[in-house]
């Protein structure tokens, strides 16, 4: 059965239970809110249904978007696309294309007095040899992205491999005289929006 949540089942059974324990010890307005509240809270944890192409599934050639979100800024040297994903999602992290995990990392960063920011390093390695790190950042209202994948693992053009909270930015750095596809502004689709074609 494919999940339909980024929530696990658990938690959804609890907030279920919870939500209901408030409609009766609460006053209707209250229990009205909450269930609003509750509702639009499970349409942001939704997972967001990806349209692609069997044809693009085990294609090595081109890199597609893992997120959805909007190309923010693409470095001068043409080696490294940003794209930011809104605070209302859709959150979804996915496989830019039929790979390798060759490593996976996090780091987090600050002290007692401020608030950690979390960030998430992946390299893919795709069949042909070629390298392609992806940096993950958590957004200001997040605790960091959930990533459920570990060194090793190989996934298909697409894959589900985490959930980016309330947003965030990610880095794409791309492998040598790779012919990037979008602009600066750009809006992209998670597994439909080629970002670049990838050689060797």
């Amino acid at each position: 059965m494919v999940k339909k949540f980024f929530l696990s089942k658990d938690f959804i059974k609890k907030l279920f239970v919870l939500t209901l324990i408030c409609c009766f010890i609460m006053p209707i307005s209250i229990s009205f809110f909450c269930i609003i509240s509750i509702i639009i809270f499970l349409t942001l944890f939704r997972k967001n249904k990806v349209n692609f192409k069997n044809t693009l599934a085990n294609s090595t050639d081109i890199l597609l978007s893992p997120v959805s979100g909007k190309a923010v800024n693409i470095s001068d040297d043409k080696s490294v696309i940003e794209i930011k994903v809104p605070i209302l999602g859709p959150f979804g992290l996915y496989m830019p294309f039929s790979a390798q995990v060759g490593m996976f990392e996090k780091y987090e960063e600050g002290n007692k007095f401020t608030r950690n920011s979390k960030r998430y390093s992946v390299i893919f390695r795709s069949k042909l040899g070629s390298a392609t790190a992806l940096e993950v950042f958590n957004s200001s209202f997040a605790t960091g992205a959930h990533i459920w994948l570990k060194t090793g693992d190989k996934a298909r053009s697409s894959a589900n491999f985490g959930y980016m909270p309330l947003g965030g930015k990610i880095k794409i750095n791309l492998p040598a005289e790779s012919n990037i596809l979008i602009s600066v502004g750009e809006n992209v689709i998670a597994g439909s929006t080629i970002l670049a074609g990838i050689k060797g």
